[in-house]
């Protein structure tokens, strides 16, 4: 005969916790891997310039905005910056705007004191600046893989060896990104109703990582030794430069140019 308590509804309610880090971490997480294994960029005349030419005029313009003295230096970088972005696509142009007012905005913030209780025109000279940097930075970034971008550093005389450390850096990132990913899903699954123990679960997914990472650069070690390899390495190489190449090549150095002969 079967028991009565069969028949009878569980009267269970676990008890509500929060989930926002757990939350929190595997959206950063996620969004961090599509980032760095994002293939296919949004196809624009900016997304066709040459990573090298790109990444050149960007150091450029940062230093020059750096080093400017005056609002109207800043006003014509600014006007060149405005016209290279523009060349980006439409969901490109969105995330750009984004990053820049987010981090903009911080800063404003953090110099907000500053900007009430002491000089303000100095204080508003040095938001512009932040802008400027974020603006050039996000614009080349958001329109570049990468590996484009590592590969691009052979250009300023950086030894080889250094981009390939920077390349295997890049795909650890990738990796421990997807086991820590996998280990929080993990640990939200597990954590029903109230877990008392978070802390120390995290402190295990902390330990799990550092542990992957030394057995993984054990294992890449061991792996380049038995493959001859002898510190050696050439980085991809862009073996031509179009027409694209030459006018935004032209056109940045005729803003920064401009720049100059204002601040003589």
């Amino acid at each position: 005969m079967r028991g009565q308590w069969l028949f009878e509804e569980d009267d269970y309610s676990p008890l509500k916790e929060r989930e926002g880090f757990i939350e929190k971490n595997l959206n950063l997480f996620v969004r961090l891997i599509e980032e760095i294994r994002k293939t296919e960029y949004e196809d624009s005349l900016l997304s066709r310039v040459g990573s090298e030419i790109k990444i050149l005029f960007t150091l450029l313009f940062i230093f020059k905005i750096s080093t400017a003295g005056s609002f109207k230096i800043l006003l014509i970088l600014n006007g060149g910056l405005v016209i290279n972005f523009l060349l980006a696509g439409k969901d490109t142009k969105r995330s750009i705007i984004l990053r820049v007012v987010l981090i903009t905005g911080l800063s404003g913030i953090m110099l907000l004191p500053n900007i009430i209780f002491s000089h303000l025109r100095g204080n508003l000279f040095l938001l512009i600046k932040v802008f400027s940097t974020i603006f050039a930075l996000n614009t080349t970034v958001f329109n570049t893989k990468w590996n484009e971008i590592l590969d691009s550093l052979s250009l300023f005389k950086i030894p080889d060896t250094l981009i390939w450390i920077l390349h295997i850096t890049l795909k650890h990132i990738v990796s421990l990104s997807h086991r820590s990913l996998n280990l929080l899903i993990s640990m939200k699954m597990r954590s029903i109703g109230r877990n008392s123990e978070r802390i120390k679960n995290i402190s295990n997914i902390i330990g799990n990582l550092f542990l992957s990472s030394v057995d993984s650069s054990q294992e890449m070690s061991a792996a380049m030794e038995c493959r001859g390899f002898t510190g050696e390495y050439s980085p991809e190489r862009r073996r031509h430069i179009n027409d694209l190449d030459w006018y935004y090549a032209t056109f940045n150095l005729c803003v920064l140019t401009l720049s100059i002969i204002t601040s003589i």
